[in-house]
């Protein structure tokens, strides 16, 4: 049994005999009809526990002087989210007229693209067969074996590529969605 859950680490502490305490904090809603397995696990006295940051990090091609990016994403007539170089920028930009900037989302939003939007897939990986197994209860580990990864840490990290790999891409759907709330 396994819980995957985003949180918030609100405290830490060592105490003399070095045992660390850790306090995660998160909504109400953060475990929906989990507490049961939560009460479970505590019985158990012993849990193995993995802790990765949830902010995702990427790198946004930007044109040096105008500071517009040099591709964007729009969903095309069929719903699927797509890559578009932007022409306007891609006549006048040399390489040397492109600089990266370094761009933050979280990966709770990211999961949420990727496991309910249409996209291309940019390599042999799917991420949302992942997500759509952590989704319905199974652990990295019984993910991982049944994709005939070597180990978890592996499959971890070609999870957290995708995710660096559609970034922008689950940035841009998220801010389409406030557009579309606001209206």
């Amino acid at each position: 049994m396994s819980l995957e859950f985003y949180a918030g680490i609100d405290n830490f502490k060592v105490d003399t005999k070095g045992n660390i305490t850790i306090t995660e904090k998160l909504a109400g809603s953060g475990l929906l009809n989990q507490l049961d397995e939560l009460q479970k696990l505590k019985l158990d006295g012993v849990v193995r526990f993995t802790i990765e940051s949830a902010v995702t990090r990427y790198t946004q091609k930007v044109d040096a002087e105008t500071l517009e990016p040099v591709e964007y994403y729009e969903r095309d007539t069929a719903g699927t989210w797509k890559t578009v170089q932007n022409e306007q920028l891609s006549l006048d930009v040399g390489e040397e007229q492109v600089i990266e900037r370094e761009e933050e989302i979280t990966a709770d939003i990211i999961d949420r693209f990727l496991m309910t939007e249409k996209y291309e897939l940019k390599s042999d990986f799917n991420p949302r067969k992942v997500l759509v197994r952590m989704a319905e209860g199974y652990s990295f580990d019984e993910i991982a074996k049944e994709l005939n990864f070597e180990s978890t840490s592996d499959l971890l990290k070609k999870l957290n590529e995708a995710r660096i790999e559609y970034a922008g891409m689950a940035k841009a759907w998220d801010e389409s969605k406030d557009v579309e709330d606001d209206e």
